[in-house]
C-alpha cells in the first residue's frame, strides 16, 4: 500500500491557526474551557513548564549526552582489543622501558612521567603496555577548557547528580577505565590530544571519582609533563605548596564540588565533619575534598589542617582567616588530632584551647573536629569567637 504524502504545509497552517487562537483568547476563557473538560489548569501549566524545562535541559546538555555515547563506544573498543605481550614479567618491563626510551621518535608526543619506573608492579607494567597499544587517533576534535566551572557550564551541568566524570573526561579527549592497580591509585597516559586514565578498581566509588578528576586535572594543566602515576596519599597530602599535584587536586575539587552548587548547601551550616560528610554524600566525593570546600565557603571563619605523626603536612584557611595565621607544626596534647595520632579515646567535635593549634593563644578557644585516614589526620577548626583572629590582623 502506497502512503499518501504528508501535507506539511497544511499541518503547519493548522498549528499556526491553533496557536493564534490560543494567543488571542482571553485567559478566563481558556481556564473555563479546561475546567469544563474536567482538567486542572494548574496541572496543565505545571506539565507545560516541566516539558519546556526538560527540552531546555536536553539542549544545554547535548554535548554531555554525546560524550556519554562516545565514552561507551571508546570503552567497548578498548575492551575488544587483544594484545600479544611477552610471557615473562622481566621481558614486559624491558619492553616498557624500550617504548619510553623511543619517545622522541614517536610521531606524536607520548606524555609520560613516573617518579620511579621500577616502583611499578608487574601487573601495572602489563596494563601500561596495553594502554600504550591503544588505537590512538592523531587528531582530536576535543577542545580543552582549563576552568572546571566553565567546563561544567559548557556541558549544561547544574546539579550534583549530573557530574558524570567519565563523560566529562571524554569531552576533554580522555577515556577513563578501571583496572586493578597495585603500584598506584590512578595514572594517565597521553598520546597527542588523547589520553587514557586508569583508576584502581579496588578503591571506593568516591575515591575513584576524585582520582579520575585529579588525573583529568593533570591532563588539563600538565600535558607534556603529566604525572604518570599518583598514589592514594597524593589526594590527601598534596594541598599545600603549589605544584602539579596540588593544582590537580584543586581542579578535581572545583570540578566535583563546584562553588555554584556548594555555596547554597553550606550557607548557615555548622563547620563540622557532619556537614562535610553530607557534602561528600551529595557530590559522591572524598571527605578531604569536602572539608576543603566547606572551609572555603562556610559562613564562619575556619581552617583545615593535615597532620601526620611527624608534623603538619599542609593547612588551608578560609577567606575570613588572616593569611599570617599559621598553625603549629605539631599540635599539642590538648588537641583532638594528638589523641587520634596516639590512638587515645576522644570525642569530636569539641571545644579546645586555641593554644593547642596556635602558639600564644591560650586566652582563646576554637572548635575542633578531626578524623584519621590511615596515618593522616584531617582537622577542621573554626572559631565561634573571632577575637583571636582580630588580634592577628
Amino acid at each position: 500500500m502506497v502512503r499518501k504524502p504528508t501535507d506539511v504545509r497544511g499541518i503547519r497552517a493548522l498549528l499556526a491557526a491553533i496557536a493564534d487562537s490560543v494567543a488571542t483568547a482571553p485567559d478566563d476563557e481558556i481556564i473555563a474551557d479546561a475546567r469544563d473538560r474536567g482538567e486542572d489548569p494548574a496541572k496543565i501549566a505545571q506539565d507545560v513548564h516541566l516539558a519546556f524545562a526538560s527540552s531546555i535541559k536536553q539542549f544545554k546538555q547535548r554535548k554531555l549526552l554525546a560524550a556519554k555515547k562516545e565514552y561507551a563506544s571508546a570503552r567497548a573498543a578498548l575492551s575488544a582489543r587483544t594484545l600479544k605481550l611477552p610471557d615473562e614479567p622481566a621481558a614486559r618491563r624491558r619492553l616498557l622501558n624500550a617504548v619510553i626510551a623511543q619517545q622522541p621518535q614517536l610521531g606524536l608526543a607520548l606524555t609520560m612521567q613516573h617518579r620511579e619506573l621500577t616502583a611499578l608492579s608487574d601487573d601495572d607494567v602489563t596494563t601500561a603496555l596495553e594502554e600504550l597499544a591503544a588505537p590512538w587517533s592523531a587528531r582530536s576534535r576535543h577542545r580543552m577548557i582549563r576552568s572546571a566551572t566553565k567546563l561544567l557550564r559548557d556541558l549544561g551541568i547544574e546539579e550534583p547528580n549530573e557530574i558524570d566524570i567519565e563523560a566529562i573526561a571524554q569531552t576533554c579527549g580522555a577515556t577513563i577505565i578501571y583496572k586493578p592497580l597495585t603500584g598506584c591509585a590512578a595514572r594517565i597516559i597521553g598520546h597527542g590530544d588523547r589520553a587514557i586514565i586508569t583508576i584502581d578498581e579496588g578503591e571506593s566509588g568516591e575515591r575513584q571519582r576524585f582520582s579520575a578528576a585529579h588525573e583529568l586535572g593533570h591532563w588539563t594543566y600538565d600535558r607534556g609533563t603529566i604525572a604518570f602515576a599518583c598514589v592514594s596519599q597524593t589526594f590527601t597530602a598534596e594541598w599545600g605548596v603549589d605544584n602539579p599535584e596540588r593544582r590537580a587536586n584543586r581542579f578535581a575539587a572545583e570540578l566535583l564540588l563546584p562553588d555554584f552548587m556548594v555555596k547554597p548547601r553550606v550557607r548557615g551550616r555548622q563547620v563540622v565533619l557532619t556537614t562535610a560528610r553530607e557534602l561528600a554524600a551529595a557530590f559522591r566525593t572524598s571527605l578531604t575534598s569536602s572539608v576543603i570546600r566547606l572551609v572555603e565557603f562556610a559562613d564562619m571563619p575556619a581552617m583545615a589542617v593535615c597532620t601526620t605523626a611527624q608534623g603538619r603536612k599542609w593547612f588551608l584557611g578560609g577567606p575570613d582567616v588572616p593569611k599570617n595565621l599559621f598553625p603549629r607544626v605539631q599540635p599539642t596534647s590538648d588537641s583532638v588530632a594528638y589523641d587520634l595520632h596516639h590512638a587515645k579515646p576522644t570525642r569530636t567535635p569539641q571545644e579546645v584551647t586555641a593554644d593547642a593549634w596556635f602558639e600564644g593563644a591560650s586566652r582563646f578557644t576554637l572548635i575542633e573536629d578531626s578524623y584519621k585516614f590511615k596515618t593522616t589526620v584531617i582537622s577542621l577548626l573554626w572559631w565561634k569567637d573571632e577575637a583571636h583572629l582580630l588580634g592577628q590582623e
